[in-house]
């Protein structure tokens, strides 16, 4: 018991000692009771016993135990006295036969309250005069008494109950519990009653004819179990009811909305947890009333408010106003309140209900889902439905005043590397850096957006000249030209800017921004990291473009991708070692597009990975194909070019292994190449996806080799196979100074790392002759031949002859050439 709160330790001691101590006196001072069969004691003690095992849950918050038929009938066959003693005692007999209640406060507490109720109905009778031995019925104004006895029975047990709730809720509220006993559940009050009369029905019997008890049996069971019936049923729809306010509150707590309800005919107001929160006090902490509400209105609006309580009182005239209020904190708040008066039915008077809604939190989120619909929620800039309407308005205003505006089209140039190679959250905080520094570039006035992606635009308004818009963006560009900070690590990107001038007389923000965003098509396409403005000849240019994209994604389904090979020549032989395949599109229309002009599309719209496993795929099968067709000089390698996205994908190794299987080609003749500029990104990332790749069989190109400012120290731990020399180093061969000099430093960098060596973009026979001389061991270029299709890079592996490396072709060659020209012009 120590572990109860002490007044619980102590009401349940003072209950116990009441009802030892009247038992005691019933016992003794009362006189000598008639001597009662020791069966019918037993017969008592067990029914209470078993209906303490098999108990009737009153409500979710409180049990109803026993039945009150079996006190009744102990205390009407035998003694007050003994019935306390033998169902008290029977009670704590069953907490111990009960696991669940082997508690021994609890078993105290209900062995004292059920001997009270045998007390209180004993009493009651012996108060009327009425004795044990008297025949139940022979009076017949001990019927009332009998009654009463057991409503006084009922009412005992209610209220210790409700003592002992009301104290472990740590509540003085003890009328509460004690009205929702009586008022709310007062349906179970018939069933009640229902038992006192089974309970007198078994004292009568047992009084006169003992025998015919077991045929109480089947009622007693039937009424037990409508009572549960009914019991089960009135918990159910309470914890119903419970989890509905329950989820009501939080709902108005979330949306700072209280509630409340007002009857003008009794004075009873009820608040919701929230209204108290409203109007600054702790929930339920006080009896709610209107005296308190029209209190904590402001003098400045008390009459107000008053005035439209009483109008909706007595006219029924709808409440609808804003008002102030001053919580004890002495803040004023403002608040919205609503209400309509209901009409009167049979059970309920006319009462005004309503709502209270804090209007500086309404007001909040409504500013901030402004905010957020107008807002990119990572940059916090202004989306693109804001930019528009406010170059809308800024175009509006040019007419007005006859000032140029202009808008800066922004893409970064290498972020998608960025976030392909460091991972989406590297990416985003790129973004949202990407967006303070445009900011800290522009003028207050300024708008800086994000348009969408690696997009954005800036609105230059009230320019003095259209150089202004030209300096701005060179300022922008600058400033993102400085390296970033992420993980750790330096991070540079740059941008390309499209810039397009709006004039008097145009009014379309759309066409605006497709000028701009033609000029920035314009900045990507020589060079990026660029300034143009637009002119009119590019938005044709861009329309084409955009047609393009549009069409690239049917491409692939329809079949119109092709691939065409570049032989790959050893210089000191002739021989041709391998073929490096190019994707082409053969267009309905347009023609052959070289990949210059189709490819940045892909990369833009994530199809170059469909587009690069077919490739994949493709060079595949025709390699075998080769090598079927042509058993002598077929067996040469076949190059194929790895994209960014599709290196740094986690299948990538799965990819390559299902084309190799598909096809049936042996790894150790797939040459993968890729580029030097994917190796300066992210070198980790790179290697380990190269060396995982090599482990397969295939062999590892390193593309472009000095265009990326890479450091020839990842050469030492690059899974690469050969380097592939930029064609921008190659034409410089001819002409003697420091260009000579590296190129013969890398080819023997190269050898001592043993690695092969190759000269792209081999043109003249010039050429050709410096680079055999420095050493290089493969040579690719027009000087042996421009891509051919599959059928003619077939037709030139038939001949077997190879080429001249003296001047790039043999006279087979030559007149293998003029057959294919003579045949096409036929």
């Amino acid at each position: 018991m120590n572990e109860l709160p002490k007044p619980m330790r102590r009401y349940i001691m003072a209950l116990a000692t009441l009802a030892v101590a009247w038992t005691a006196v019933n016992l003794t001072v009362m006189g000598e009771p008639e001597r009662v069969p020791l069966w019918t004691a037993l017969a008592i003690g067990v029914a209470t016993v078993v209906a303490w095992l098999f108990p009737i849950h009153f409500s979710y918050k409180t049990k109803k135990l026993v039945d009150t038929g079996i006190v009744f009938a102990a205390v009407l066959l035998i003694a007050p006295g003994l019935a306390m003693l033998v169902t008290g005692v029977a009670t704590m007999l069953a907490h111990a036969l009960r696991p669940a209640s082997r508690h021994t406060p609890q078993a105290v507490f209900n062995g004292a309250q059920v001997a009270l109720q045998a007390g209180v109905a004993g009493g009651i009778l012996a108060i009327a005069g009425w004795q044990p031995g008297h025949d139940l019925f022979e009076r017949w104004r001990l019927v009332p008494v009998m009654v009463l006895a057991g409503v006084a029975m009922v009412i005992t047990s209610v209220v210790a109950i409700s003592v002992i709730v009301a104290l472990q809720a740590n509540t003085d509220s003890i009328w509460r519990w004690t009205r929702a006993a009586f008022v709310n559940e007062r349906g179970a009050a018939l069933p009640h009653l229902g038992e006192l009369g089974i309970g007198i029905l078994i004292a009568v019997i047992a009084r006169a004819e003992p025998w015919a008890l077991p045929l109480l049996t089947l009622p007693a069971i039937g009424a037990h179990r409508a009572l549960s019936y009914h019991v089960d049923h009135q918990r159910r729809t309470e914890a119903t009811l419970h989890g509905t306010e329950t989820s009501l509150a939080q709902a108005q707590r979330i949306a700072s909305l209280g509630s409340w309800s007002w009857t003008p005919s009794n004075g009873q107001q009820l608040w919701s947890d929230e209204t108290y929160r409203i109007l600054g006090f702790d929930p339920q902490s006080f009896p709610a009333t209107l005296g308190v509400l029209v209190s904590c209105v402001h003098p400045n609006d008390r009459d107000r408010v008053q005035t439209a309580l009483d109008r909706g009182a007595t006219d029924g005239v709808p409440l609808d106003l804003d008002c102030q209020i001053v919580g004890p904190d002495a803040v004023v708040r403002t608040v919205h309140l609503q209400g309509e008066s209901t009409a009167a039915t049979a059970d309920r008077p006319s009462r005004l209900v309503g709502t209270m809604h804090d209007i500086p939190e309404r007001k909040s989120l409504e500013a901030r889902l402004v905010h957020r619909a107008f807002h990119d929620p990572l940059t916090d800039l202004p989306n693109r439905a804001l930019f528009n309407d406010r170059l809308e308005r800024a175009l509006g205003r040019t007419d007005r005043a006859g000032r140029d505006i202009a808008v800066l089209f922004i893409d970064l140039d290498g972020f998608k590397q960025v976030n392909d190679l460091l991972g989406h959250d590297a990416g985003d905080r790129l973004l949202v850096a990407v967006a303070a520094r445009l900011e800290g570039s522009i003028r207050p006035d300024d708008t800086a957006a994000r348009f969408g992606g690696d997009e954005f635009t800036v609105l230059l308004e009230h320019l003095p000249d259209r150089h202004e818009a030209i300096r701005v963006a060179d300022r922008l560009t600058a400033s993102l030209r400085q390296p970033f900070r992420l993980d750790g690590r330096e991070s540079t990107v740059s941008a390309s800017v499209g810039i397009a001038w709006g004039t008097v007389g145009q009014t379309q923000a759309i066409s605006l921004l497709r000028d701009a965003d033609a000029a920035l098509y314009h900045a990507k396409a020589g060079g990026k990291d660029r300034v143009v403005a637009f002119e009119p000849r590019m938005g044709a240019e861009v329309t084409h473009r955009s047609a393009l994209r549009s069409e690239l994604k049917h491409a692939v389904a329809r079949g119109e991708l092709r691939l065409h090979y570049q032989p790959q020549v050893n210089l000191r032989t002739g021989a041709i070692v391998g073929f490096e395949a190019l994707v082409r599109w053969q267009h309905p229309t347009h023609g052959l597009i070289p990949p210059a002009s189709f490819i940045p599309l892909a990369e833009e719209s994530g199809l170059i990975l469909q587009i690069g496993q077919w490739a994949l795929e493709e060079a595949c099968r025709q390699a075998v194909t080769w090598q079927i067709l042509h058993p002598e000089t077929g067996r040469v390698r076949m190059a194929v070019n790895l994209a960014v996205r599709q290196l740094v994908q986690e299948d990538i190794h799965d990819v390559v292994a299902s084309a190799l299987r598909d096809a049936s080609l042996d790894p150790e003749f797939l040459t993968l190449e890729v580029t030097e500029h994917v190796l300066v990104r992210e070198p980790k990332t790179v290697i380990a996806a190269l060396a995982t790749l090599r482990g397969t069989g295939v062999r590892i190109a390193l593309d472009d080799f000095g265009t990326g400012f890479s450091s020839l120290g990842y050469l030492h731990g690059l899974a690469a196979d050969t380097i592939k020399m930029d064609k921008s180093f190659i034409h410089g061969l001819s002409r003697e100074g420091r260009g000579v000099t590296i190129a013969a430093s890398i080819v023997g960098l190269a050898h001592s790392l043993g690695m092969a060596i190759a000269a792209e973009g081999i043109e003249t026979a010039d050429q050709l002759v410096h680079a055999r001389g420095l050493g290089f061991d493969i040579g690719q270029g027009f000087l042996f031949a421009q891509p051919l299709s599959s059928a003619e890079a077939g037709d030139l592996l038939a001949l077997g002859t190879g080429f001249d490396v003296h001047r790039g072709m043999t006279d087979s060659t030559i007149a293998y050439r003029e057959r294919r020209r003579r045949a096409n012009e036929r």
